[in-house]
């Protein structure tokens, strides 16, 4: 007898399924339809063979529920699919993979015309409406305790924003390439590029790895006021200890010899940086006490491109207990 195929992250998607309750094969589909089909789409006719395939591995125990003269097959996770599943969960997968016909299309504009461009964002945008559609129908239902599992709402909300968010920036990411678009000549090859937008679109990079780095540093700093209050610039909090600084101090660059204005109250500006990102604020938002919010950005960009910022990190987090 030959061996079952191997289990898929398809399969396992099943599996986890089978572990909120039994279903029938065409409710399985429907289901995945329903739900996973938004981050994990794959083929109706594969999908019908993948209870089969649990079943052949032990995963899973099919019973007869026909009703009627109709046949009809009942899936049941075993012990052994549960222990599978846990050990598929304890594996980090894969990131988001993107595809997309129109942006596509899009990326290959000078060789259509402009009205081809527009078409295909017009195309993007109602797609998105679509999708849409049926996620905020989704959202209401469990907002209003009308979901499909309430016990499972916790979970099924951080896919669903995570969809939201999607949606959110395909939207406004159509509309502003339409802007772009419409003003630009017929002849799309001679097409302006915009220095501005190239701008912006480097700070909103920087921004993504900003914000992933902001629990690192956070694990450095101490808390906020009890009140959750925002100190007023004339009386900053001391960010790092005497102490602390003078182990960093040494591990700045010096200004010497360089070109330009020299860089002025260090200590400051760094605690500055460091107060942005424990408070998780805006550049503009850091209290001006700190000094110019874009004296605080600039050094900051220069310390994460020369290594500074990595090694004003390094004792910082060897030493969290002395901060917090």
């Amino acid at each position: 007898m030959s061996s079952p195929s191997s289990m898929t992250t398809t399969s396992y998607a099943i599996l986890g399924l089978l572990a909120v309750k039994p279903w029938r094969t065409h409710e399985l589909v429907r289901q995945v339809d329903h739900s996973l089909r938004r981050i994990w789409p794959r083929a109706t006719s594969k999908l019908y063979e993948e209870p089969k395939k649990l079943v052949a591995h032990g995963y899973a125990r099919a019973a007869d529920d026909s009703v009627g003269r109709r046949p009809r097959t009942r899936y049941t996770i075993t012990a052994e699919g549960r222990r599978a599943l846990a050990a598929w969960l304890s594996e980090p997968g894969e990131g988001p993979v993107l595809e997309c016909e129109q942006l596509v299309k899009v990326h290959l504009g000078d060789h259509g015309t402009k009205a081809d461009i527009v078409a295909n964002l017009e195309a993007m945008r109602s797609w998105v409406l679509a999708q849409n559609e049926e996620n905020l129908a989704t959202a209401r239902a469990y907002l209003e305790g009308r979901g499909a599992f309430p016990e499972r709402a916790a979970l099924n909300q951080l896919p669903g924003r995570f969809l939201t968010e999607y949606y959110l920036m395909v939207a406004r990411w159509v509309r502003w390439a339409t802007d772009v678009v419409e003003a630009w000549p017929d002849d799309v090859t001679r097409a302006p590029f915009d220095v501005a937008a190239a701008e912006e679109g480097v700070r909103l990079a920087q921004d993504v790895v900003t914000l992933l780095e902001r629990d690192t540093v956070s694990s450095c700093l101490p808390n906020r006021s009890q009140d959750g209050a925002e100190p007023s610039s004339a009386a900053l909090p001391a960010v790092l200890t005497d102490a602390q600084w003078a182990r960093l101090a040494p591990l700045l660059p010096s200004s010497a010899g360089r070109r330009g204005r020299q860089f002025r109250d260090d200590r400051r500006v760094v605690e500055g940086i460091l107060y942005r990102f424990r408070n998780g604020l805006p550049w503009r938002d850091v209290p001006a006490g700190f000094g110019p919010w874009q004296t605080l950005w600039k050094r900051y960009r220069r310390y994460r491109r020369d290594g500074t910022w990595d090694r004003v990190l390094a004792p910082l987090l060897a030493d969290t207990v002395g901060v917090e």
